[in-house]
C-alpha cells in the first residue's frame, strides 16, 4: 500500500468514525429529551393524583366536621 493510500484510508475512517459519533450524540440527545418528558409526565400525574386525594381526604373531614356540628 501506498502513502497516498493509506492517508485516504485513514481519512475514510476517521469520516466515518465522526459521522457514527455525530447519529450516536443525536440518539443520545433524543433518548435523553424523551426520558425527561416522560418524567415530567408522571410527576405531573404523581402531584394530580396526590392533590386529588388530599382534597378528598379534606371534604370527607369537612363533611364528618358538619355532621358533627349540626348535631
Amino acid at each position: 500500500m501506498s502513502m497516498e493510500s493509506v492517508l485516504r484510508s485513514i481519512k475514510s475512517a476517521q469520516s466515518e468514525a465522526d459521522a457514527l459519533l455525530a447519529s450516536a450524540q443525536e440518539d443520545a440527545s433524543k433518548a435523553i429529551g424523551d426520558a425527561r418528558r416522560a418524567a415530567s409526565e408522571t410527576v405531573s400525574e404523581a402531584t394530580e393524583g396526590a392533590t386529588a386525594d388530599a382534597r378528598a381526604t379534606i371534604d370527607a373531614i369537612r363533611a364528618a366536621n358538619d355532621a358533627t356540628v349540626a348535631r
